[in-house]
């Protein structure tokens, strides 16, 4: 994982990483396995759809291909498949709750509440409040 965390942004090939960590390819899908219960190529996949979250969070206005290129994922359409996928939403849905949140913190900031009012949240179309893993009780 601490390969992934340093070179996610990059093309990895799984086999070409275990050569790189003189590690062999078996024993690191054995790890995976074991530890992760999935395999070397999935887990990479979640820590850049993770990373992907991370920076819509943070950056919401930010463009989205260019988001998705950065964590290393390839085409936005393949990539909001398998994000929807595993996150259960769509990659535009979530942007938009990011850029809503981020909204909703200025706003609050700039009047000094420490919440909103009904009538913000009143405003959310359903497709911007699917629940998703990251809401889910």
């Amino acid at each position: 994982m601490r390969y992934f965390s340093k070179h996610y942004s990059e093309a990895i090939c799984i086999p070409v990483m275990a050569d790189h960590l003189f590690i062999p390819l078996e024993q690191i899908e054995f790890s995976f396995d074991r530890h992760r219960r999935t395999t070397a190529t999935q887990a990479l996949l979640e820590y850049r759809l993770n990373r992907l979250c991370d920076q819509m969070s943070e950056d919401p206005a930010g463009a989205i291909s260019k988001q998705v290129r950065s964590c290393g994922l390839g085409s936005p359409g393949h990539t909001n498949a398998a994000f929807e996928n595993y996150f259960g939403i769509g990659i535009i849905d979530y942007h938009k709750q990011c850029f809503l949140a981020a909204a909703v913190r200025c706003q609050e900031r700039s009047t000094g509440r420490d919440s909103v009012g009904d009538d913000w949240v009143s405003d959310l179309s359903a497709s911007m409040t699917k629940e998703t893993k990251f809401h889910r009780g």
